[in-house]
């Protein structure tokens, strides 16, 4: 399964990627590199979703699945689902259908 977790260096994040990497997942982050260090065996993109151009890595990109631990600012994690809409389904700790644009 091809996997894309948004952040993947440290907290839950990087749990998951392990934990991904470990049952043979190819796993991708995107990330700003702004803490932790990035996973070996990881395909690391690195980029700042709160703007646009942060995301342009990720066009035409598809992945199986999106899991974003990391989503902590309500506009940030509706801004990375709108780019990825046709790309994967998405799981993220923040109900992008709950907040404000």
């Amino acid at each position: 399964m091809s996997l894309l977790v948004i952040g993947g260096t440290s907290f839950a994040g990087r749990t998951i990627v392990e934990d991904a990497l470990g049952r043979g997942h190819q796993v991708t982050t995107l990330n700003r590199r702004l803490a932790g260090k990035d996973v070996d065996g990881v395909e690391t993109l690195h980029g700042d979703r709160s703007t646009d151009e942060g995301l342009q890595q990720l066009a035409g990109r598809v992945f199986d699945a999106v899991i974003d631990p990391s989503g902590q600012v309500p506009a940030h994690v509706l801004r990375t689902a709108r780019a990825l809409a046709k790309s994967a389904p998405w799981r993220s700790n923040r109900p992008t259908d709950r907040m404000p644009a």
